[in-house]
Protein backbone atom coordinates (compact mmCIF):
# COMPACT_ATOMS: atom_id res chain seq x y z
CA UNK A 1 0.00 0.00 0.00
CA UNK A 2 1.18 3.51 -0.79
CA UNK A 3 -0.17 6.66 0.85
CA UNK A 4 0.10 9.82 -1.22
CA UNK A 5 -0.76 13.21 0.27
CA UNK A 6 -1.43 16.38 -1.73
CA UNK A 7 -1.73 19.89 -0.29
CA UNK A 8 -3.32 22.92 -1.92
CA UNK A 9 -1.38 25.94 -3.10
CA UNK A 10 -2.67 29.41 -3.96
CA UNK A 11 -2.06 28.95 -7.71
CA UNK A 12 -3.27 25.34 -7.99
CA UNK A 13 -4.97 24.70 -11.38
CA UNK A 14 -7.30 22.07 -9.85
CA UNK A 15 -9.13 21.84 -6.53
CA UNK A 16 -8.66 18.88 -4.20
CA UNK A 17 -12.23 17.84 -4.96
CA UNK A 18 -11.42 17.72 -8.70
CA UNK A 19 -8.31 15.62 -8.01
CA UNK A 20 -10.33 13.28 -5.81
CA UNK A 21 -12.96 12.84 -8.53
CA UNK A 22 -10.26 12.27 -11.16
CA UNK A 23 -8.67 9.55 -9.04
CA UNK A 24 -12.02 7.88 -8.42
CA UNK A 25 -12.95 7.97 -12.12
CA UNK A 26 -9.70 8.11 -14.14
CA UNK A 27 -9.90 8.89 -17.86
CA UNK A 28 -6.83 6.73 -18.63
CA UNK A 29 -5.65 3.47 -17.00
CA UNK A 30 -3.50 4.19 -13.94
CA UNK A 31 -0.16 2.44 -13.39
CA UNK A 32 2.92 2.79 -11.20
CA UNK A 33 6.09 3.83 -13.00
CA UNK A 34 5.88 1.53 -15.99
CA UNK A 35 2.82 0.35 -17.84
CA UNK A 36 3.61 -3.17 -16.67
CA UNK A 37 2.67 -2.18 -13.10
CA UNK A 38 -1.10 -1.59 -13.10
CA UNK A 39 -2.86 -0.95 -9.80
CA UNK A 40 -4.22 -4.04 -8.05
CA UNK A 41 -7.16 -2.19 -6.46
CA UNK A 42 -9.09 0.99 -7.25
CA UNK A 43 -7.86 4.13 -5.51
CA UNK A 44 -9.67 5.38 -2.41
CA UNK A 45 -8.86 9.10 -2.14
CA UNK A 46 -9.78 10.93 1.08
CA UNK A 47 -10.04 14.66 1.74
CA UNK A 48 -8.57 15.43 5.17
CA UNK A 49 -7.65 18.61 7.01
CA UNK A 50 -4.79 19.26 9.41
CA UNK A 51 -1.02 19.19 9.35
CA UNK A 52 0.71 16.58 7.20
CA UNK A 53 1.57 14.18 10.03
CA UNK A 54 -1.97 14.22 11.46
CA UNK A 55 -3.55 13.77 8.01
CA UNK A 56 -1.30 10.78 7.22
CA UNK A 57 -2.09 9.16 10.59
CA UNK A 58 -5.83 9.80 10.10
CA UNK A 59 -5.78 8.37 6.57
CA UNK A 60 -3.88 5.26 7.66
CA UNK A 61 -6.38 4.67 10.49
CA UNK A 62 -9.35 5.04 8.12
CA UNK A 63 -7.78 2.61 5.63
CA UNK A 64 -7.01 0.15 8.46
CA UNK A 65 -10.66 0.26 9.56
CA UNK A 66 -11.86 -0.26 5.97
CA UNK A 67 -9.50 -3.19 5.37
CA UNK A 68 -10.49 -4.72 8.74
CA UNK A 69 -14.15 -4.72 7.64
CA UNK A 70 -13.06 -6.58 4.48
CA UNK A 71 -11.15 -9.06 6.69
CA UNK A 72 -7.86 -8.13 5.01
CA UNK A 73 -4.79 -7.17 6.99
CA UNK A 74 -3.13 -3.88 6.11
CA UNK A 75 0.68 -3.96 6.30
CA UNK A 76 2.42 -1.52 8.61
CA UNK A 77 3.69 1.53 6.79
CA UNK A 78 7.38 2.35 6.80
CA UNK A 79 8.42 5.18 9.10
CA UNK A 80 9.98 7.34 6.37
CA UNK A 81 8.20 9.60 3.91
CA UNK A 82 9.30 11.95 1.14
CA UNK A 83 7.88 15.40 0.35
CA UNK A 84 8.56 18.68 -1.42
CA UNK A 85 8.31 22.09 0.24
CA UNK A 86 7.47 22.77 3.88
CA UNK A 87 4.66 21.01 5.72
CA UNK A 88 3.69 21.40 9.37
CA UNK A 89 4.36 18.24 11.35
CA UNK A 90 7.12 16.91 9.08
CA UNK A 91 10.82 17.39 9.87
CA UNK A 92 13.45 16.41 7.31
CA UNK A 93 16.27 14.12 8.38
CA UNK A 94 17.72 14.17 4.82
CA UNK A 95 17.50 16.65 1.96
CA UNK A 96 17.85 15.08 -1.48
CA UNK A 97 18.50 16.90 -4.73
CA UNK A 98 17.05 15.42 -7.92
CA UNK A 99 17.79 16.57 -11.47
CA UNK A 100 14.55 15.42 -13.06
CA UNK A 101 12.58 18.57 -13.90
CA UNK A 102 12.42 18.74 -17.72
CA UNK A 103 13.64 22.14 -18.97
CA UNK A 104 14.31 21.34 -22.62
CA UNK A 105 13.44 17.95 -24.10
CA UNK A 106 15.34 18.55 -27.34
CA UNK A 107 18.61 19.34 -25.54
CA UNK A 108 17.89 16.73 -22.84
CA UNK A 109 18.24 19.44 -20.19
CA UNK A 110 16.87 18.95 -16.68
CA UNK A 111 16.55 21.28 -13.70
CA UNK A 112 16.95 20.51 -10.02
CA UNK A 113 14.31 19.99 -7.36
CA UNK A 114 14.63 19.34 -3.64
CA UNK A 115 13.01 16.36 -1.94
CA UNK A 116 12.87 16.04 1.85
CA UNK A 117 13.00 12.71 3.64
CA UNK A 118 12.06 12.09 7.26
CA UNK A 119 9.75 10.29 9.64
CA UNK A 120 6.02 10.84 9.12
CA UNK A 121 5.10 9.49 12.52
CA UNK A 122 6.34 11.60 15.41
CA UNK A 123 7.27 9.33 18.27
CA UNK A 124 6.31 10.75 21.65
CA UNK A 125 8.79 10.29 24.45
CA UNK A 126 7.45 8.60 27.60
CA UNK A 127 6.85 10.89 30.54
CA UNK A 128 9.64 10.66 33.09
CA UNK A 129 8.28 13.22 35.53
CA UNK A 130 8.21 12.26 39.21
CA UNK A 131 4.90 14.08 39.75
Amino acid sequence: MVDVAVATTADAPYSLEQLQDGLRHPVFPLYLGRKSHPLALPLAPLLLEGNACDALCNAYQQYQDHFHKLKVSLPKLQDECWWEGKHDGLVASKILRRRDVPLNRQQWLFGERTVNQGPWLSKEEPCTSQE
